[in-house]
């Protein structure tokens, strides 16, 4: 793996490849200026013909409808602990318990993807009006000209591509249906569009290799 590696998926064609201008923001100074202030990012930010795009990737996400391996071992482990503590409750309320729990797991990590995505459109707006600095960066973390954009030329598209076999297309389709509805404000705003993605599309896409 190289120096554009995420969730142990290679960058490195966004930084390669002449079809896109991407730089990687959060390793960049720009981020580290402001991060101690509980600012969040994405990992890579890349225009491609007329996309705007904001890429973040995870090993691991909730999904309620279908749990991946983890996740199912997690449940049933949970549901059998629950029984023993509780040898009244009826099976339907232990779901529920249980259900409620994976569901509060998805709303906090589906606010932190909100938080990533807002603060790094704000990350960039704010470097395009010159409150920050990170000309130091270019040579390494990737092409000056993405700061260069505007958004009203563009179509603002947010990636979350998820590592591993466990996420299905479906599992995919799942969990998109969620972070739509979390990052509504944004969608109004922006006009964001959201997309979730398994590491085969992402290498369709040629994000990664």
């Amino acid at each position: 793996m190289g120096f554009y590696t995420e969730s142990d998926m290679d960058f490195t064609p966004l930084f390669n490849s002449t079809s896109f201008k991407s730089f990687y923001i959060e390793k960049s100074k720009l981020y580290e200026q402001v991060k101690k202030d509980s600012v969040k990012v994405v990992e890579f930010i890349s225009v491609k013909n007329k996309n705007f795009n904001f890429i973040e990737c995870k090993s691991s996400f909730p999904n309620i409808k279908q749990p991946n391996e983890k996740q199912a071992i997690m449940k049933k482990a949970m549901e059998q602990a629950l029984k023993e503590a509780y040898p009244k409750e009826s099976q339907k309320d232990i779901n529920k318990t249980v259900k409620q729990y994976f569901k509060s797991d998805l709303d906090i990590d589906s606010q932190k993807i909100y938080a990533k995505l807002h603060h790094s459109i704000d990350l960039f707006l704010t470097y395009q009006l010159g409150q920050e600095c990170a000309g130091a960066d270019f040579p390494s973390l990737g092409n000056p000209d993405v700061f260069n954009a505007k958004f009203s030329n563009y179509d603002i598209v947010f990636y979350l591509i998820l590592k591993g076999d466990q996420f299905s297309p479906l599992a995919c389709e799942d969990i998109q249906i969620v972070l739509q509805k979390r990052l509504k404000p944004l969608k109004k705003l922006w006009g964001v569009d959201i997309k979730v993605i398994p590491e085969k599309k992402a290498r369709k896409l040629k994000f990664i290799h």
